[in-house]
């Protein structure tokens, strides 16, 4: 319902359903987003009941329940508005197709990035927050060897490209913002785990690098 709400809204927004970009866009949300809650409803079911909880949790972290919804809804969804009313008023010079075929290529290489975190990780929760009744652990496996959070990372690579594939360039601007939220969930992040969840220090030293391998 959510994807049905929101992609009408941007094409009555825009004012048309030509917009090759939004299609592409949103079926690539719909396709990894659908498979990946397959993978885990038969994987781990148990994740899937905690996401739909986590915000009802009494020790998520103060901060988080600000940065949450900013980076999970607030923000994204404005990007996408954003969107729609450029290309509703043409404020965005029309480029090559290329740049948007690249663009769908790179969203959809951040999604998947995103999405194999999800379905490697048990305790991928919605907010932050130490799962013990849960048995929380260090997840090391997949792409937890390259870097401590690959979600963020692949959402910060898929949030960059999905302004250029929309055909927006001031769709930028809340991505960008978008990002630097992200980059700043990230350190808090990591400095609870750090503080609270057992052997996740030594996690990070053997992979010493949040989001990007070699840099940070």
């Amino acid at each position: 319902m959510l994807f049905i709400v929101l992609g009408g809204l941007m094409f009555i927004i825009a004012g048309r359903l030509n917009w090759l970009g939004a299609w592409g866009y949103l079926g690539a949300i719909v396709v990894v987003t659908f498979w990946g809650r397959a993978v885990v409803m038969r994987k781990d079911p148990a994740l899937l009941q905690e996401r739909a909880q986590s915000l009802r949790k009494e020790d998520v972290k103060r901060w988080d329940r600000v940065l949450m919804p900013l980076v999970a809804i607030v923000l994204p969804i404005l990007m996408l508005f954003v969107a729609a009313v450029d290309v509703r008023l043409d404020w965005t010079p029309r480029y090559h197709v290329g740049w948007e075929i690249g663009a769908l290529v790179v969203t959809l290489a951040g999604l998947l990035i995103a999405n194999q975190a999800f379905i490697e990780n048990s305790f991928f929760s919605g907010t932050v927050r130490i799962q013990n009744e849960r048995g929380h652990k260090v997840v090391s496996t997949g792409p937890y060897r390259w870097v401590r959070h690959p979600g963020y990372a692949g959402g910060i690579i898929a949030d960059v490209a999905a302004p250029i594939l929309l055909g927006s360039l001031w769709a930028l601007i809340p991505a960008v913002l978008l990002c630097i939220l992200i980059v700043v969930r990230t350190a808090l992040e990591d400095r609870t785990l750090k503080a609270e969840l057992d052997g996740y220090t030594e996690y990070s030293k053997a992979v010493r690098c949040r989001l990007v391998p070699g840099v940070w």
